[in-house]
């Protein structure tokens, strides 16, 4: 005899599993977090190349557009052929997109090796040019700073204000700390070569590793470019298959919004962080900054990290510059901060619009949370997935909001006292004491002013609270 579970039966199954999946899945992320933190960062090891590859394909998916558009289609029309836009294993689309791939992964190339190009050997140089002469560099630093308190100390302000005790105490400081650095770097940094050649070599191999996984990256963005409305149509047919029509349609729009947050920040950002290391280089060497390509490089880098990424740039920059000169990491300073002005007033805006969609706070918060979790890379990725989870719990809370025929503009609830019966109370209506309390006095007021906290409502005065008007005539007090 066969015994068919009811739909009951199976319900509760259900329920029981996941139940089971979810007391299991807290408890190992309690005991066994440092175990599962270790298998995710081996998996992002091991899938980097795949990420870059999703990341590259993103980024010129535009640009395979443009080609096509632009130059290709335009090209096969003038000679009568039709491509078939629409069938995309025609035999002239299978061509045009071949090409398209090709021209786009090719301007794509050059322009990573102008930069390498351009950028690296700059770079090198100034980095070994430092640590040559980063013992010149402290011993002019620690005589600057002398300088600067002795002219102090002889100065009419240092003789009324009687600073030589103050100017003294510096001075021994700054000695005594360019001593103890000095001897550090000649006695014990440098001679040791065995751990600077290990961390010289674990460098190499890290450049390495990072450079396979971008070739491959670039591989994978040619497969993904070349067959991306195939793929599109394939994960399209998984949710209509696996979901009902509204909810496919709604999860297809999700990843669709996805992809254009994802496009949209990442290649805006690119172009405006290479905009301003430019504009850095140009104005570093007019101003004759020592290694105006290296400072150039972080600031352009880092500019790529939201909110956080220009202060990052310039304090590296004022860093390095202060050892040589500290008018030029002065002079440095101010020009990066008129930069930063440029950047998120004018050009940023220009060119990113509002591509996140989120305010100044969630920003910050989007970031310092990612960059915990997963650090540098969540810097960078972390504002646009909070983005998009932002606007999917947005999309969310409207959804239920509509279904309770409720209003989803938030300006209707910033005002809000409570809602009773589908109707909005506002906070300047006479409104029921038990959601809103009466406001308490300031300390300042009840210290120096009329103590009126216990003062109670006269009658007709419009204070009463909804409490009393509920009440029947012979309840009232």
């Amino acid at each position: 005899m066969k015994i068919k579970p009811t739909k009951t039966q199976w319900t509760w199954g259900i329920v029981a599993f996941w139940t089971t999946v979810g007391v299991l899945l807290v408890y190992y992320l309690i005991f066994h977090f440092n175990s599962l933190a270790s298998g995710i960062s081996s998996l992002n090891s091991s899938m980097a190349s795949i990420f870059f590859g999703v990341l590259f394909a993103l980024i010129l998916s535009p640009l395979v557009n443009w080609f096509e558009k632009k130059i290709l289609i335009p090209k096969y029309k003038r000679k009568g052929i039709d491509i078939g836009e629409g069938n995309i294993n025609g035999k002239y689309f299978r061509r045009m997109r071949k090409w398209s791939v090709f021209f786009t992964e090719l301007v794509f190339i050059l322009i990573l090796a102008l930069l390498v190009f351009l950028i690296v050997p700059s770079t090198v140089d100034s980095v070994f040019s430092i640590a040559d002469n980063i013992q010149v560099y402290i011993r002019n630093l620690t005589r600057s700073v002398n300088e600067l308190l002795e002219s102090i100390k002889n100065s009419d302000f240092g003789e009324r204000s009687g600073t030589d005790e103050s100017t003294e105490f510096l001075q021994d400081f700054f000695n005594s700390a360019g001593s103890k650095i000095s001897s550090y770097i000649s006695s014990t940094l440098l001679p040791d070569m065995s751990d600077i050649l290990k961390k010289v070599s674990d460098s190499v191999v890290q450049v390495v590793r990072n450079l396979f996984n971008i070739f491959v990256g670039i591989i994978v963005s040619c497969y993904l470019l070349y067959s991306k409305e195939k793929m599109a149509g394939q994960f399209k047919k998984l949710g209509y298959a696996l979901f009902r029509e509204e909810t496919a349609n709604d999860i297809i729009a999700g990843f669709r919004f996805v992809k254009n947050t994802f496009v949209g920040f990442f290649s805006g950002k690119i172009l405006d962080s290479i905009i301003i290391g430019v504009l850095c280089f140009i104005g570093t060497t007019i101003m004759r900054i020592p290694y105006a390509g290296l400072v150039s490089t972080v600031v352009g880098v880092t500019n790529i990290i939201p909110f956080f990424g220009p202060y990052i740039g310039g304090i590296f920059g004022a860093l390095v510059l202060v050892l040589i000169d500290p008018l030029k990491a002065l002079y440095f300073l101010i020009f990066i901060i008129c930069l930063q002005q440029f950047d998120g007033n004018i050009l940023g805006p220009k060119i990113l619009g509002n591509s996140t969609g989120i305010s100044s706070f969630w920003v910050i918060f989007s970031i310092m949370l990612f960059g915990a979790m997963f650090g540098f890379v969540g810097w960078i990725v972390g504002v646009p997935i909070f983005a998009v989870i932002y606007t999917w719990v947005k999309y969310f809370a409207d959804h239920q909001l509509e279904k309770k025929n409720l209003p989803t503009d938030t300006a209707v609830y910033s005002e809000s006292a409570y809602i009773r019966g589908g109707e909005v109370h506002s906070l300047q209506e006479k409104v029921d004491s038990r959601y809103v309390p009466k406001m308490q006095q300031s300390p300042l007021r009840m210290l120096f002013g009329r103590g009126e906290g216990n003062r109670k409502p006269e009658k007709g005065s419009g204070e009463e609270s909804f409490d009393d008007h509920d009440k029947k005539p012979e309840e009232k007090d």
